[in-house]
């Protein structure tokens, strides 16, 4: 029996109650409508709404996973006991929104993480290309000022010493200068051309290996689309 002075539980003995009041009549009847409570499904709702934002704020997805389980469980509190629990079609709002927004935001998140992923590869190529055109700026400047470039990027070092030679991977940058170069890559010409017979330089890329896909090759100062790589491993370990 609930005490109507403190709402507590009355002792034992149905007569008095721990706050001190004691029964001076009759039981209080039953109410004829109880008010349901549906505080879970409100709550429930309100996240839903309020996890929308995990689109700009993946954080707030732990939201949906709190509306789904507050939803979930109101729904099921009201089909066991609706005359003490209410708000069955709230709960179901929050669990269907709730849901959409889960599922929806986890497929967005799906497609752009490769999509992120391929812009962040870019940008370390794009820092690694500025680097290689530095170099090649200091390539010249050393040629200009002893007429030819130097056999490796350590002499070309000794004369700078801020010279950075690794890539945006912390990969040693491979460089050879040679007069074979044209030959190379243009088969079937004998003369070596000008433009190609200075120096090569290469970024073995992400993966750290020369000879795939991901390389960067620059030859006399301008970064080629696709190359012949003329430096072997054994050429470049000398580095």
């Amino acid at each position: 029996m609930i005490c109507p002075c403190c709402g507590g539980e009355m002792l034992p003995d149905g007569l008095s109650c721990s706050c001190g009041a004691r029964v001076v009549g009759p039981p209080l009847s039953e109410p004829d409508y109880f008010v349901p409570q549906v505080g879970r499904s409100v709550t429930a709702l309100v996240l839903a709404i309020i996890s929308i934002f995990a689109f700009v704020w993946k954080g707030l997805l732990v939201l949906t996973l709190v509306a789904i389980y507050l939803a979930f469980t109101a729904r099921k509190q009201t089909l066991s006991d609706s005359r003490h629990f209410g708000g069955y079609l709230t709960a179901t709002t929050a669990l269907v929104l709730s849901t959409i927004i889960t599922l929806s935001v986890s497929i967005y998140v799906g497609v752009g993480i490769p999509k992120y992923l391929r812009t962040e590869e870019e940008k370390q190529r794009a820092a690694t290309r500025a680097q290689m055109y530095h170099l090649a700026s200091a390539l010249l400047e050393y040629k200009i000022e002893h007429g030819a470039y130097p056999v490796s990027l350590e002499e070309l070092k000794s004369t700078k010493e801020n010279l950075e030679l690794i890539d945006f991977w912390e990969n040693k940058l491979k460089y050879r200068a040679t007069a074979e170069l044209a030959v190379d890559a243009q088969p079937g010409i004998n003369q070596p051309l000008p433009f190609f017979n200075q120096y090569q330089l290469v970024s073995p890329g992400a993966d750290a290996k020369l000879g795939t896909t991901d390389d960067l090759v620059m030859r006399d100062g301008t970064i080629l689309q696709s190359a012949k790589i003329s430096i072997s491993e054994e050429e470049s370990s000398e580095e």
